[in-house]
């Protein structure tokens, strides 16, 4: 595949980007007459008509499993993070989370980021799941789209760790799934409002 008449960053004129197995093989001024490239099918060829092109951009910090839920199971009144954590937490009390709808809601976020310039996704995945539905769901997502989204999966104790009812157990549990990293968080304590199971 070659990208024609592409604007590149630092660069003045017009280039030609030469693809050979989703490497790059070489970046070559465009020629003057660009209708006149020695070799190459129009099916080979994408005009980028003088448009910039860039790496892919990255997204280092995404929740795909809490992708498109708004106002399930309830609205957040307050617009914070905090009652946003507390809406994922009644979620599990109501057994609210489902593989199905998980990967479903976490594969259109997936695809509009692509379809915006994304090539990578680094995706903080609640492991205070009894069941850890939501890290289960993610970790299929991420082997279905590895051919055109790279997603780095985060086991995040959102609820904590030692607030949840078998949260060291089941944290050893998601890293025994092999996710790309452990996070934790140092703002989010248990609180009084807080309605997790213990």
């Amino acid at each position: 595949m070659i990208i024609t008449n592409a604007a590149l960053r630092g660069r003045e004129g017009t280039w030609d980007v030469f693809i050979e197995n989703a490497n790059f093989r070489s970046i070559v001024a465009s020629p003057a007459d660009s209708d006149n490239r020695d070799g190459s099918s129009a099916a080979d060829l994408f005009d980028a008509a003088g448009r910039l092109v860039v790496e892919p951009f990255v997204d280092a910090h995404v929740h795909l499993d809490f992708s498109n839920i708004v106002g399930r199971p309830r609205p957040n009144e307050s617009g914070t993070l905090f009652e946003a954590i507390e809406i994922w937490a009644e979620r599990k009390v109501k057994s609210l989370n489902d593989f199905d709808e998980i990967y479903r809601n976490a594969l259109v976020a997936a695809r509009s980021e692509a379809a915006n310039g994304t090539g990578f996704i680094r995706s903080h995945t609640d492991v205070t799941d009894p069941d850890l539905t939501a890290l289960k769901a993610i970790l299929q997502l991420r082997e279905d789209v590895k051919d055109w989204i790279e997603i780095q999966i985060v086991a995040f104790p959102q609820n904590t760790v030692l607030s949840f009812r078998d949260g060291p157990q089941l944290l050893e549990q998601a890293l025994e799934m092999e996710p790309t990293l452990l996070a934790a968080s140092r703002t989010m304590r248990a609180r009084p409002k807080t309605v997790w199971p213990r």
